[in-house]
């Protein structure tokens, strides 16, 4: 994966930001629990699932699981 510098500076900063954003992924997969989602996030999510959809002719697939007794 690139950073995309080449400056050691702005490099380990941005190596930092990947590795905190990578750490709250890891800790929301280990935990039980549903996450919430910030409004950013919530619209993300909404256009890759359209992008997938819209997308179904080139084979990519994506799935949201409902869990019953969870409210959304």
């Amino acid at each position: 994966m690139s950073v995309r510098s080449h400056d050691p500076a702005e490099v380990k900063k941005r190596n930092a930001e990947i590795a905190a954003y990578l750490e709250t992924v890891w800790k929301a997969l280990r935990i039980s629990e549903p996450l919430s989602l910030t409004h950013k996030q919530a619209t993300a999510l909404a256009g890759e699932l359209y992008r997938s959809w819209a997308d179904a002719d080139r084979g990519r697939t994506l799935a949201v699981e409902h869990v019953e007794g969870i409210p959304s």
